[in-house]
């Protein structure tokens, strides 16, 4: 029984973690998001670093993404920035209505401006509502940056089968395009 529980304190401890890892405490709050009001005026975007500090994000590698971030142009395809996208803890317990209404579901850290999600240096935040298209019923990604600024994109919500454990965010890749990808409730939002 000894032998037993020293295995199992040991890998709780130790499995898996490479000499010069970062140790993260994953918190997960078991509460949905809680709503933010969306930045609407100048006054509004300064004050939001401070609202969404509030929020808690899991920084942990698997529930969180890193890598460097594809760049096109017209010397081909190469390389770009690193970032690092981190899912808001309580973003896959949303109800539909609450996601509709609007919620952060990720915050994303790039070492510099990457213009096709709208990205500037530091920290940015993805939101997600159903207040995008002429008739305000579409669902959209807005990535807001430190400064403010918004670049909004179209968001797919999709249905997922099973129910969520965990809120995850994820970079994914297209053959012509970079995107994210994040749990929303018991669906999963991506954005390209």
């Amino acid at each position: 029984m000894r032998a037993l529980r020293f295995l199992l304190v040991s890998t709780i401890l130790w499995g898996g973690a490479r000499a010069d890892s970062q140790v993260v405490v994953r918190v997960d709050s078991g509460v949905p998001t809680r709503q933010i009001p969306y930045p609407r005026t100048k006054e509004d975007s300064s004050q939001f670093p401070a609202l969404v500090a509030s929020l808690r994000f899991d920084s942990t590698l698997g529930a969180a993404d890193e890598q460097r971030l594809m760049v096109i142009d017209t010397s081909g395809r190469h390389y770009g920035p690193l970032a690092r996208i981190e899912p808001e803890s309580g973003s896959y317990l949303l109800t539909e209505p609450q996601l509709a209404e609007g919620r952060i579901i990720a915050r994303i850290h790039s070492e510099r401006r990457y213009d096709k999600l709208g990205l500037d240096p530091g920290w940015n935040w993805w939101w997600v509502d159903k207040r995008g298209g002429r008739s305000h019923t579409d669902w959209r990604s807005v990535f807001i940056t430190s400064r403010g600024r918004k670049s909004v994109r179209r968001l797919d919500v999709s249905k997922y089968d099973h129910q969520w454990k965990q809120a995850i965010a994820r970079f994914l890749w297209r053959e012509k395009d970079e995107g994210t990808w994040g749990t929303c409730g018991g669906k999963c939002c991506s954005s390209y």
